[in-house]
């Protein structure tokens, strides 16, 4: 359980250095609910500790508890862990995705180019037929047939 760290008032709840007036009672009076899990950090000394959000208590009141005093609340924990994962892989899905304009313009517009543009023309050198492909000069040859026929 904690036990409030204020300086300012020997029966205070709050942590020492709290903003705004002193919630005064004994802590043994109070019963701790966790509502949520609202951060994590590694700390040197005390490990995992998590950022709690208490019930029935202002965000303000929040505190670093160590995971050895989360023992009694595995159900909040557990559901942070997944909302943290869920986080990460939505995170690392969109490092993967590129963002929409990235990229120079002059980039965008080669590429349009490259969709646009038809494709090569494979030349043979048959002498007098340059710049036609072999589609054509068999278009050729073949309207020359039908036309003799």
């Amino acid at each position: 359980m904690w036990s409030g760290g204020c300086t300012k008032h020997s029966d205070c709840v709050r942590a020492n250095g709290h903003v705004g007036r002193c919630k005064r009672g004994v802590p043994a009076e109070h019963e701790y609910e966790v509502e949520c899990i609202i951060g994590e950090e590694r700390r040197k000394q005390k490990g995992m500790c998590y950022l709690i959000k208490w019930k029935g208590w202002p965000e303000d009141d929040s505190t670093w508890e160590p995971a050895s005093a989360l023992g009694s609340c595995q159900e909040v924990l557990h559901r942070w862990q997944q909302q943290q994962e869920k986080k990460q892989q939505n995170e690392q899905m969109q490092a993967k995705r590129p963002a929409s304009g990235q990229g120079s313009s002059a980039d965008r517009l080669a590429a349009i180019e490259r969709l646009e543009r038809p494709p090569p023309r494979f030349v043979a050198d048959f002498g007098g037929d340059e710049g036609r492909s072999a589609y054509e000069r068999a278009r050729a040859a073949w309207a020359q047939a039908a036309a003799r026929a």
